[in-house]
Parts: structure tokens; sequence; C-alpha cells
């Protein structure tokens, strides 16, 4: 056969397409745990992220809400724990800021092909964060002057010290009786 003649310095095109990006699908929010879920091509690189690598989160009246730790998730999904649970209904938004030029794993949202996640702004989270169960009355004891009432609660009451009456009403069931009135509320 024929040798192909030696050649240096040939142009070539680079047919090879431009990698997929990488951008934010949905959020949604569960008390103090948000989780943006992204569009990728290939799994994220689930190098541990150390700090926030550029995520703000906004809560009601576009407070601030600090990021306290991010997690790379093998779903392409990344979980915010916030420093503070959202609470129902409140109208919470995610932005993130890709690091200026490739950042290095572990610093930057990216996929393991090392495409960093586009930047996204004020992107509306779904707000998952189940209503508070309501407070109801468990039992009543009365000891003398002393009536004391229990409540089913969820989370404690609130101790802030009430002045006056806060709407208690108090009767007896026996015939006759006076009217009872409440005093103080402790």
């Amino acid at each position: 056969g024929t040798d192909a003649s030696s050649f240096q310095n040939q142009t070539v095109t680079n047919n090879t397409p431009a990698p997929a990006s990488v951008t934010v699908r949905d959020a949604t929010v569960n008390g103090n745990q948000l989780v943006v879920a992204f569009n990728a091509s290939n799994d994220l690189d689930l190098t541990a992220i150390t700090g926030n690598p550029g995520f703000a989160v906004t809560g009601a009246n576009n407070s601030p809400i600090t990021v306290s730790s991010v997690r790379v998730n093998p779903d392409k999904t990344v979980t915010l724990t916030l420093a503070r649970a959202v609470t129902n209904g409140e109208t919470v938004k995610v932005s993130y800021t890709d690091a200026a030029g490739d950042g290095a794993s572990g610093t930057v949202i990216q996929d393991s092909a090392g495409t960093d996640a586009s930047s996204f702004q004020n992107q509306a989270v779904t707000n998952n964060t189940p209503a508070p169960a309501p407070v109801t009355v468990k039992g009543a004891t009365v000891n003398g002057n002393q009536l004391v009432v229990a409540f089913n609660a969820s989370n404690d009451l609130d101790l802030t010290a009430i002045t006056g009456n806060p709407g208690f009403t108090v009767a007896s069931t026996t015939a006759g009786s006076a009217a009872i009135t409440v005093s103080s509320v402790r």
C-alpha cells in the first residue's frame, strides 16, 4: 500500500457538542429543609460542599433566611438547611449565583462532567410546610380557687405573661351558683 504523507499543523474542526447546561427545575421547602432540583444530563458532583456556594433564600417580606449548610444528593437535587423553619403559607424564593468561571469541585454546584449550574434569581419555592396542629383543651381540674386547664399542643405554649383575662369564662354546673370571675391567668 501507499503510505500517507507526513503533515504538521493541520487545522482540525472540533465537532464535539457543548455540554448541556445544568439548570434549576424547581424547589420545595418543608420546615427548615429547602430542596432545589436541577435539570442535568449527568449526575451532580457529590463532592462535599463546604459552606454556602452561592445560595440566597428570602422569606416573608423578602427578608433573608440564612443557609446553614448545603448537601448535594444523588437524585440531582441539593438540600439547603435553613437557619430557621419556614412557616406554613410563607412565600419563599431561592437564588443561586455561580462563582465566576469554572469552580473547583466542592465549591460550586456542578455536574459530574464539571459543568457548573447556571445562576438563577428569585426561583419560586413550593412551600410544603404543614399548618401547625390546632391547640385544643385536653382537660381541666379545680382545687379551691385554682382552675388548671391542660392543652393538647404540638409545640410549647407561649409563656409570655398574660395581663388580665384573655377571654376565659368559667361557670359552675351547680344550680344557683354565683357567677365565677377569672381574676388572673398564668
